[in-house]
């Protein structure tokens, strides 16, 4: 008599995948750099960022067609939430879209926001690389308005748009995309606490010392799950860390830095 077999969602095969790449990928660069790996430690076993691999694939397996996970993925990741992944393994979330529920478009945008952020240098990394950082997104960054070479907050923004295809049709003061957008054809507005974030959406703050605001693109999302926080990754240019993460709260409000409350995320309706 035959065994049966198990199946698993399609979301979950291809999420079980790129997991499995990206710890391969980790294997062979601690191997090829005398990585702790190399040398026969249990590291071998985990994304290389902390992170037990056996648990995130444990979870994997128990997503079902529809992009939800039998226990959250939160728990899965452990204490260090997305700040605990490497950016291999965060990618790899990405892609699937199983943690967040991104459009193509969103994880598109959110993807050329990491790797953008990847190459800004310099304090409050308002410079890059002009021989690696791609044409599109040096376009809007070198434009007078904004970037001039010192990209500020708003052009890290309009360039990571550009570089996945989008046009921003606003560019003002980053509080005032706020206003900028609403009722925008194209674009819809979520206030902060009325709706979970997705990949690619802009998060507009408040504040700050000059009253400007600040502006940033979502990277990934975990939603919080019942009484347990979620969590926020964002991409930015202008501020000490390029890449950043929040806690949303229970409520499902993000909570930012103290003088800069998140005002709500902007998202484009292209597909």
């Amino acid at each position: 008599m035959s065994t049966p077999v198990q199946t698993i969602s399609s979301q979950a095969a291809s999420l079980f995948a790129s997991l499995a790449e990206a710890q391969l990928e980790t294997g062979a660069i601690d191997a090829f750099s005398g990585g702790s790996s190399a040398s026969g430690s249990s590291s071998t076993s985990s994304t290389g960022s902390g992170i037990d691999f056996a648990s995130l694939l444990s979870d994997v397996l128990s997503i079902d067609g529809s992009g939800t996970s039998s226990s959250s993925l939160l728990s899965a990741l452990g204490s260090g939430g997305l700040s605990g992944l490497s950016p291999t393994v965060l990618n790899a979330l990405l892609g699937s879209g199983s943690a967040s529920g991104s459009s193509s478009t969103g994880t598109s945008i959110a993807q050329s926001a990491i790797s953008l952020a990847n190459d800004l240098t310099g304090p409050n990394n308002t410079s890059f690389n002009p021989v690696t950082t791609p044409q599109a997104a040096q376009q809007v960054w070198n434009n007078p308005q904004w970037g001039n070479g010192n990209v500020q907050c708003v052009a890290f923004v309009a360039g990571a748009y550009q570089q996945a295809g989008v046009q921003l049709p606003a560019t003002p003061n980053a509080v005032d995309f706020w206003s900028a957008y609403a009722n925008r054809a194209g674009f819809s507005e979520i206030p902060n606490g009325q709706g979970t974030p997705q990949p690619g959406d802009i998060i507009v703050m408040g504040g700050g010392t000059q009253g400007y605001g600040h502006v940033a693109i979502v990277t990934a999302v975990i939603p919080p799950s019942g009484t347990t926080p979620g969590e926020l990754s964002l991409a930015q240019a202008n501020s000490p860390a390029s890449q950043a993460n929040m806690t949303i709260a229970p409520s499902g409000a993000v909570e930012s830095w103290q003088g800069m409350p998140v005002l709500g995320f902007i998202r484009s309706q292209q597909s």
